[in-house]
């Protein structure tokens, strides 16, 4: 598996990896099939229990900011989303 993930990357295919596990649980098992490398930055988004931290709230605040984000890591940018923030019960 990470040998298909790690060709799907140099052939500038996104992949998403949906697990149901805590963030950190998350990363590693990225890190461990390669799609997040130690050259990647990671952006972490978080659940709150606040109407102002919902999933489209939090993106506005970085859209303008990934492109920079992106740059300063030249092998990429990983996002970890934790299943609270995408959650409607606020």
């Amino acid at each position: 598996m990470p040998a298909v993930l790690r060709d799907f990357l140099k052939a500038n295919i996104n992949v998403w990896m949906l697990t149901g596990d805590k963030l950190e649980t998350a990363e590693n098992i990225g890190r461990s099939c390669n799609l997040i490398t130690s050259g990647m930055g990671v952006l972490y988004i978080r659940g709150t229990n606040t109407v102002d931290n919902k999933i489209d709230v939090i993106l506005k605040d970085y859209i303008f900011e990934l492109p920079n984000l992106a740059q300063e890591h030249k092998e990429g940018l990983a996002v970890v989303v934790e299943g609270e923030s995408l959650s409607k019960k606020r």
